[in-house]
């Protein structure tokens, strides 16, 4: 037994806009952050940071490669994404030393989502590097390896196959 707590965060369920900046549309960039840094925040400061700070634990973040890179998400997803990335880096500063706060940003992962792209699918994997998308096992050890590393925090790491590497 470690004698560590963890939590971590995943956003579900937020409303995706689909739009372009280069079509015009209007979209709420502060409604649809609201969910992922307000609550990752409200999570950490009303739940977790007393209980945490007990046990020298760690928060762990789940952004996305879209906060990282520019590419196909939606404008809102990615500005909340970068938002959370940032967010981990300011908490891990303002919590250390007691409490641990990182990221991990997948990129394209083979879930429910992704199965029905047909055609875009497999593009997708042919921009992959490592010639396939991450699956939640990936994203799981990355996880794992930033939880039993206790000399990091305030990292997001990338976990793309390499694909933010490209263009």
């Amino acid at each position: 037994m470690l004698g560590l707590d963890v939590g971590v965060h995943i956003t579900v369920g937020l409303p995706v806009v689909r739009t372009s900046v280069d079509h015009g549309a209007a979209f709420d960039i502060a409604g649809t952050g609201q969910a992922d840094e307000a609550g990752m925040l409200a999570a950490v400061r009303q739940v977790a940071q007393p209980h945490l700070a007990a046990s020298s634990g760690v928060v762990i973040n789940v952004g996305s490669l879209s906060g990282i890179k520019p590419g196909s998400s939606s404008v809102p997803y990615a500005v909340t994404k970068a938002a959370l990335h940032q967010q981990t880096r300011m908490l891990a500063a303002a919590l250390a030393p007691r409490i641990r706060v990182n990221a991990v940003a997948p990129g394209i992962a083979d879930t429910a989502w992704t199965e029905g792209m047909g055609d875009a699918r497999a593009a997708a994997v042919r921009d992959i590097p490592l010639g396939r998308m991450a699956t939640a096992g990936d994203v799981a050890r990355v996880i794992v390896t930033q939880v039993l590393s206790p000399y990091v925090t305030g990292a997001v790491w990338r976990v793309d196959g390499g694909s933010g590497l490209i263009g």
